[in-house]
């Protein structure tokens, strides 16, 4: 694996990781063929590969899970790939369906080349190993990743190969990028308490917020939230959760086809498997893009200081327009902006962000929306859709605010004042 290579292609600062590549090929015979004679071919290539099928899909018989384990030249196991086979007969013999693909963690790899937790720290909180730490060298890295990705392409086609029956030929048609994430981690004092402080100003861009929790190692504390920012339908999402206590995990995510499509273009596919490289090295460079506006939105909000004054002056007209005062005139209620004023106020306090595109246009909180999203103000709106988002610098007041609500339920709940 060449690195001066890697260093002189030009790639950029992240980590790729959950990839998943599609492909589809046939199988041509003379003699009659079905997925099941396969599968016994396979079962014989161990200790290069292994069917693992799940019980719950082994009455699909024309489904097969091939686990391949990876070696390093230099000795360490590397980890595993998985191969999901999806077949179609047809008059020649077996078609790989569309259906098909090959899901590894190049991450989880690297680490292990690396040398593990002597090299790259603890594992991460969420008990995964995919966690390389605060690195300079992440271009360098990714370039070996990339590589790796391609051998584990030549190492499926070479236990296919000998699985395929003698007299039979066999060729891949197509690959392609199916989802992918790139990544990279920063160092902050407390990773947890940054997620909390990130989800009061929702980044620009996205249209909805998603919380996700996972209950940390044993004896690592309380259950640990993972912040999502979606951006649509088939669309890609911008990930922040604490990887480990002084470790701030952020992503960029394209879960499915139709989000790397509209994020990176058809272009993210070949006919020639050494292309490969070609379009992970693509996404790669485009999704570090993202991750660079990420990672400085995240930072704008761990640098924000609480501002209560500062807050409430800004968000004064929305306020008012939520207590009833100065709502507008026209043939809209005045009840209908009020209502609308405080779903807003609460959506921008506790995600910070509100989607008004719901909203009837002669509502009057679009004008008063507009004006607190325009030049100077507390809310940044995207430019297609009426989304406003809190202003990174109103984080930690929000934060407050968020916490102060909290507190004071908490007091009625327990038979305070």
């Amino acid at each position: 694996m060449n690195d001066s290579h890697a260093a002189q292609s030009g790639l950029p600062n992240v980590m790729l990781d959950a990839l998943t590549i599609g492909l589809c090929g046939e199988v041509v015979s003379k003699v009659p063929i079905s997925p099941a004679d396969l599968r016994d071919r396979f079962a014989k290539m161990e200790p290069w590969a292994k069917v693992t099928t799940p019980k719950s899909k082994k009455t699909h018989h024309d489904y097969m899970q091939v686990t391949l384990f990876l070696e390093s030249e230099s000795g360490p196991s590397l980890g595993t790939a998985t191969l999901d086979l999806f077949f179609s007969k047809h008059d020649r013999g077996l078609r790989v369906t569309q259906r098909s693909s090959l899901s590894l963690n190049p991450q989880r790899w690297i680490r292990a080349l690396l040398g593990g937790e002597t090299a790259c720290g603890p594992i991460g909180l969420d008990g995964n190993n995919n966690v390389l730490g605060a690195r300079r060298d992440l271009p360098r890295l990714l370039g070996q990743a990339i590589a790796l990705v391609q051998e584990v392409f030549e190492h499926a086609i070479e236990v296919f190969d000998r699985s395929v029956p003698e007299g039979a030929d066999w060729w891949w048609q197509r690959v392609w990028l199916k989802s992918a994430e790139a990544c990279r981690d920063i160092l902050v004092g407390d990773a947890v308490a940054a997620v909390r402080r990130a989800q009061h100003a929702a980044i620009v861009g996205s249209v909805g917020t998603v919380r996700r929790g996972y209950e940390p190692r044993a004896r690592e504390g309380k259950r640990v939230t993972a912040l999502g920012w979606l951006c649509g339908k088939s669309r890609p999402e911008y990930k922040v959760y604490a990887k480990r206590r002084d470790l701030l995990r952020l992503e960029f995510v394209c879960r499915d086809r139709g989000a790397v499509v509209w994020f990176a273009g058809k272009s993210t596919g070949a006919t020639d498997l050494a292309r490969v490289r070609r379009f992970l090295a693509k996404f790669a460079i485009a999704a570090a893009a993202e991750v660079d506006r990420l990672e400085s939105h995240v930072r704008d909000t761990l640098e924000s200081t609480p501002d209560l004054p500062g807050l409430l002056v800004a968000l004064a007209p929305l306020s008012a327009m939520a207590a009833g005062i100065n709502t507008g005139r026209g043939p809209v209620p005045k009840e209908a902006s009020r209502r609308a004023a405080n779903d807003a106020l609460g959506g921008i306090m506790m995600v910070g962000q509100y989607d008004a595109s719901h909203l009837p246009s002669g509502l009057a909180i679009r004008g008063v929306l507009d004006a607190l999203g325009g030049e100077g103000g507390p809310l940044l709106k995207r430019m297609k859709r009426s989304v406003y988002s809190l202003d990174p610098a109103f984080a930690a007041s929000a934060e407050t605010v968020m916490g102060m609500a909290a507190a004071r339920s908490s007091g009625k709940e327990d038979g305070g004042g």
